[in-house]
């Protein structure tokens, strides 16, 4: 057993005089949003709102710092952050996420204990 160490030491052993010289892969760096950027968006844009928003109103706006229309990998980037974002918002308590039927849009408001589900016939001119 101990030669058979021995031997595998010797054979990750590198020589002393060679050095390697091969490029080392570095994966470029994505400009992506965060999740604790859109739980902070989320928070803030509720607490300026009276009514409950729909999902797609927690979104990030368009950038000012480019002038370039967002790439697909960042525009799913927006939805999926403020959509775990809100999940995790929801796990604690600090929202209430409602859909009134399936592939409607999601409504989020604050949650509180007296705070009734929000209203989805006033809401309804605003999705056609």
């Amino acid at each position: 057993m101990i030669a058979f160490l021995w031997a595998c030491l010797e054979r990750f052993d590198d020589p002393a005089d060679t050095v390697d010289t091969r490029p080392i892969y570095r994966l470029t760096a994505l400009d992506l949003y965060d999740i604790p950027e859109a739980r902070d968006r989320i928070l803030r844009l509720l607490a300026g709102s009276e009514a409950a928003l729909r999902f797609d109103e927690l979104l990030p706006g368009p950038d000012q710092q480019t002038a370039q229309p967002p790439t697909t990998l960042r525009l799913r980037s927006a939805w999926s952050s403020t959509f775990v974002a809100s999940l995790e918002l929801a796990r604690q308590g600090d929202v209430a996420l409602a859909q009134e039927a399936n592939f409607d849009p999601i409504v989020v408001s604050v949650s509180s204990s007296d705070q009734l589900q929000p209203d989805f016939s006033s809401m309804s001119s605003a999705f056609s």
